[in-house]
This record gives C-alpha cells, sequence and structure tokens, in this order.
C-alpha cells in the first residue's frame, strides 16, 4: 500500500507545482530574448514608460521578417496592444488597440488561407472574457471581428 501511495503522491505534487506556472511562461522564460531583440528595443526608445507584459515573434506582414506583437500597460486599469514591424533595417510601430488586462494569449492562424497572416488575441478583465482576429494591413493594426473585447479591455 505504501509503494502505491509514493507514485500518486508524487504525481500530485508534480501537479500542483506545475497549476502555479504563468499562463504565458514560454513568454516568461524568453523575457531576455525579448529584451535583447533590436524590435522591442525600438518600442521602449518610443515608448519607455510602457511594460511589456504578453508578447510574440511572427512575420504578420508577410515580408519574410519577424516582427513583434506587444501588449503593455497603459495604466493600473487599461492595457494595450501594438506591432512593432521589422521593414528591412528600420522599423514601424502601428496604431494602439485596447488589450486585455488578464490571461492574455496570442496565436497565429491563417484565416484566409492567404497573407498575411492573422493573429488572434484573447483576455479578460475580471469575469468579462473577449477575443479579437487581427491583421496588419499598410502597416495598420486592423480588427477584423471581436467578441467581448469592450468588457475585457477596458
Amino acid at each position: 500500500m505504501k509503494t502505491r501511495l509514493f507514485p500518486l503522491l508524487a504525481i500530485l505534487l508534480l501537479l500542483l507545482a506545475c497549476q502555479d506556472q504563468p499562463r504565458n511562461s514560454l513568454a516568461e522564460q524568453n523575457k531576455s530574448a525579448l529584451e535583447a531583440s533590436p524590435l522591442h528595443q525600438y518600442f521602449v526608445r518610443s515608448y519607455p514608460d510602457k511594460p511589456a507584459l504578453v508578447w510574440a515573434f511572427h512575420d504578420v506582414n508577410n515580408d519574410g521578417r519577424d516582427d513583434l506583437i506587444l501588449i503593455y500597460r497603459l495604466d493600473r486599469e487599461r492595457n494595450a496592444m501594438r506591432v512593432i514591424l521589422s521593414t528591412g533595417g528600420t522599423y514601424t510601430i502601428t496604431n494602439d488597440v485596447p488589450a486585455p488586462i488578464s490571461n492574455q494569449t496570442i496565436a497565429f492562424k491563417d484565416i484566409d488561407d492567404k497573407p498575411p497572416m492573422e493573429f488572434i488575441v484573447q483576455g479578460m478583465k475580471g469575469t468579462n472574457m473577449g477575443y479579437a482576429v487581427y491583421r496588419i494591413e499598410n502597416s495598420k493594426l486592423v480588427d477584423l471581428f471581436s467578441e467581448g473585447m469592450a468588457g475585457c479591455c477596458g
């Protein structure tokens, strides 16, 4: 009986330990990669008082270079998102859009089977959940479709 109990306790402890990991643990592990990125450094020079919360690198304007999708804190009650585009030696920062306050995720999905790549941002504010599908058009961040974002973004 004791030999069966030990593996069960070990598994339970492992599950409890994993439960405390942040949802964006991959991004947390890659914070040094973010800070070393010229895209992020350009953003910080432009907006030094806006701390990064959640980010992802992906080519979202179909030019073969990774861009930076960045959710950052505006103040205690509001977050925003911008995309920093790598445009061949220079950088362009898109317009900002409201972003979720907590449990933010960024996922990439080619919705219409043609470039550029769309991406989905989802998250919460309190008990309000929302998501939006975005695309870059002419260096502008465009909301293609959203549901519940007004409630989770401010």
